[in-house]
């Protein structure tokens, strides 16, 4: 007669769960962080003659700002990270806010406008979001994996 006894694996998984939250904040931050320099390199790009709109721009994971695109090249002015969609707006939820803190940010991203700039235009965070999707999963998923030892 044998004893299966559980005991080591339900400790370890209290470790296990215990430090999920903690990788997929991380994840989360990554694939954030991602976006918000796709949303900067890759066409449509903030168009650069508004003034400080590409230095505007945050990843918000719970109340961490864990990237920004202050100081980059390029950007006209310098700009002030988005801060006021956190934490209100996420509080209690696995969620990643990126965007752009101007009072122009919406207006810029969604009319079309005729765009001096080669490569910017509208949309520079949706589309991306739209069309590379499952590359920011993949992201979340690869941090989370390897913040948890599974992958």
């Amino acid at each position: 007669m044998g004893l299966f006894d559980a005991s080591q694996f339900q400790g370890n998984l209290g470790a296990f769960a215990r430090g999920m939250p903690g990788a997929i904040q991380r994840g989360l931050a990554e694939a954030g962080a991602t976006l918000l320099d796709d949303s900067r390199t890759l066409t449509p790009t903030p168009p650069k003659r508004t003034g400080r709109l590409r230095e505007s721009g945050s990843v918000i994971v719970g109340r961490l700002v864990p990237a920004t695109t202050q100081g980059t090249e390029g950007a006209s002015e310098p700009g002030t990270p988005c801060t006021d969609a956190m934490p209100e707006k996420v509080a209690g939820r696995w969620a990643c806010f990126v965007g752009f803190n101007t009072q122009y940010a919406a207006k810029v991203h969604n009319t079309a406008f005729n765009f001096r700039e080669p490569g910017s235009g509208t949309g520079f965070l949706q589309r991306k979001m739209i069309e590379r999707r499952s590359l920011y999963l993949g992201v979340l998923n690869e941090v989370v994996k390897r913040e948890m030892g599974t992958g």
